[in-house]
């Protein structure tokens, strides 16, 4: 290990690192994976190489999570980061002990390469920084002989503090209006489940350009599309007993730096509850125009600065800071698991990858892959790189109702896809 990130370091946890620290188990690990699909295989010696290259390079990564008397905290990591060839389901809890106390988890299998991070260490966007690095050097030893191109970790120049600044506190302010915090039972899928500890992968592989055609001829976004789609297969493939009595509700993470000008590479991240109540069938178009005013009204600079004050103050509350830690948890897991009650399904799109064209032709896909929670059994991940968008459910329900409405309406609409899944 190199001596530019064996130095002593020590960190405070983000804000919305401490809230999944306290709430994480087996059952909700809070663990998601990003995966790129190569068109050659893995050569395991060199990807061990280029994962201590990349820690290098993003030391904040090089880290394990300790337990003080109020927070978690993060401190150095000096042991060997490990590289494994993938024999488990994805998005397991990150063991610390088998995984040398990393957050973070490095996997291959045939020509795919799998970072899956503990949501504590950073965000969707954190982690598509490190693993476009980590492809980076990979690839320059694997071809020594190639151009790659130039892949830094932010398109512009920005100071490298940047990079391990809690945002949240940055940009909080008291001008804000408070956010009232009332949420309604949601309803939930339903049904029998896998054995334990298995989850179900279904990806569809879609071509860019007809997918933005399609969403371009609705006037709508490919994130308003996705959503309206799945709100409606949702309401198809779920229980009909239940779906008429509560609202659908998609949670739609919502990457902030673009609205602060961020380059952290720690959590910074938002969220929007789109949904409706289903008290008649309703078409697809009619979904799609309520999605796309709900949008509207949740994705401005206003009411994500409100959830922000929220959030920040609710960790600065001089009462809650001084609770020992092991109160705090069991109060963060009721207020967690009130929320968690108020969505039925999550939907994460890390939008469009860009790579060096020199890394490009050595890529084929990637793959978004979130876990699963036991009142959230189904979520769903997407990401565009090149020409292929990627859209991936993970479920722990023995039912495949919802996958198949999603796919089955894509290619009724003449998108070709294909359809990838792990086999259980």
């Amino acid at each position: 290990m190199e001596k530019k990130y064996r130095e002593y370091y020590w960190k405070r946890l983000d804000n919305a690192a401490k809230a999944f620290s306290a709430i994480s188990n087996k059952k909700n690990t809070n663990v998601y994976r990003l995966s790129a699909v190569l068109r050659e295989e893995v050569v395991p010696d060199l990807l061990q190489q280029a994962v201590e290259r990349t820690l290098v390079d993003i030391p904040s990564f090089c880290v394990k999570q300790r337990k003080g008397f109020f927070w978690y905290y993060l401190e150095s990591n000096f042991s060997k980061p490990l590289v494994q060839e993938e024999r488990t389901y994805p998005c397991l809890r990150i063991e610390r002990i088998q995984n040398n106390g990393y957050l973070f988890r490095t996997s291959y299998f045939g020509r795919k390469i799998s970072l899956e991070i503990f949501h504590s260490l950073t965000d969707g966007t954190g982690a598509l920084m490190f693993l476009r690095r980590l492809l980076y050097h990979y690839l320059a030893l694997a071809h020594p002989d190639r151009d790659l191109g130039e892949c830094p970790l932010f398109e512009g120049s920005c100071h490298p503090n940047e990079f391990e600044e809690d945002s949240f506190i940055k940009n909080y302010s008291r001008d804000s209006e408070k956010e009232s915090h009332t949420t309604a039972a949601a309803f939930r899928l339903r049904g029998p489940l896998l054995e334990r500890r298995v989850t179900r992968v279904i990806t569809g592989v879609l071509p860019v350009r007809p997918m933005l055609a399609l969403c371009k001829s609705a006037g709508a976004t490919v994130t308003e599309y996705m959503t309206a789609l799945l709100l409606r297969s949702i309401y198809l493939g779920g229980n009909p007993k239940f779906r008429r009595d509560k609202p659908i509700v998609i949670c739609i993470p919502v990457n902030l730096r673009s609205f602060y000008q961020s380059h952290t590479l720690c959590n910074f991240f938002s969220y929007l509850n789109i949904g409706m109540t289903f008290d008649r069938d309703y078409t697809f178009e009619e979904v799609l125009e309520r999605v796309k005013k709900s949008f509207k009204e949740e994705l401005c600079q206003e009411r994500l600065a409100q959830k922000l004050r929220y959030n920040v103050e609710a960790e600065r509350n001089l009462l809650v800071r001084f609770i020992p830690l092991f109160i705090k948890r069991i109060g963060l897991r009721v207020i967690h698991r009130r929320g968690e009650r108020g969505q039925s399904c999550a939907l994460s799109n890390l939008g469009v990858v860009t790579l060096p064209q020199g890394m490009q032709e050595f890529v084929e896909r990637m793959d978004l892959l979130v876990s699963i929670s036991s009142l959230k059994p189904v979520k769903a991940g997407m990401v565009s790189l090149g020409d292929r968008m990627s859209f991936t459910f993970t479920s722990s329900l023995v039912s495949a109702d919802v996958q198949q409405y999603f796919f089955s309406f894509l290619a009724q609409k003449g998108i070709d896809c294909e359809i990838v899944h792990n086999e259980i």
